[in-house]
């Protein structure tokens, strides 16, 4: 596997909004970003292993690789329909817990609304925080709710289970580059060179 250099001073080595917008929401560059193992896992043909134990980390890496972007996409635009104020009053529920609005649904945008959502989809400045957030619900939440292996006494599928969870951390290392210490203990409790040294390790 390719080492994953520490970040680059300068430019090259900041966080690129735009850049991250494709990366993260646009679905073959986000599995262009993947480790091969991933992409490998996912594209697996149905019954070419037939152990319970891997038929179900299979298919929990076929659903983060499937849903990711679109999870991403949807926490940028629920940040930026609030900061618009593009709201609609919540069910009941919603309303008895405190929370009155919800964001407008995109299907419902107007055409002028449809096209602010769009510049700023291709060519805004998503707050480095907001990017933070998403990658939070959309990657590191489902790759620490892979199923277990603990009991799974198969040193290959503890092998595989090992490489699969050191990819919320490369991603993270591709998609913040300058990462600082307290966006680290935010995302994983751990500082940014102990990030980096896990998304390495061989």
């Amino acid at each position: 596997m390719a080492s994953i250099e520490a970040p680059r001073k300068g430019p090259e080595g900041q966080y690129n909004p735009r850049k991250f917008m494709v990366m993260a929401t646009k679905p073959i560059a986000f599995r262009n970003e993947l480790p091969d193992i991933v992409n490998d896992l996912a594209e697996l043909p149905e019954g070419t292993v037939s152990t319970p134990r891997f038929d179900q980390m299979s298919d929990s890496i076929k659903k983060i690789r499937t849903e990711a972007p679109a999870k991403i996409l949807d926490v940028l635009y629920t940040d930026f329909a609030y900061n618009n104020g593009w709201t609609v009053p919540s069910d009941k529920l919603m309303q008895d817990i405190g929370l009155p609005t919800k964001t407008q649904p995109m299907e419902s945008l107007s055409p002028e609304q449809r096209r602010e959502w769009e510049m700023y989809r291709y060519a805004g400045d998503v707050p480095r925080e907001v990017a933070l957030n998403a990658f939070q619900f959309a990657v590191l939440i489902p790759f620490d709710q892979l199923p277990s292996t603990k009991y799974a006494l198969d040193p290959v599928i503890e092998k595989l289970d090992a490489e699969l969870r050191k990819v919320p951390f490369q991603l993270a290392s591709k998609f913040f580059p300058g990462m600082t210490d307290p966006e680290a203990k935010k995302l994983f409790g751990r500082t940014v060179t102990q990030v980096l040294k896990r998304a390495q390790e061989e």
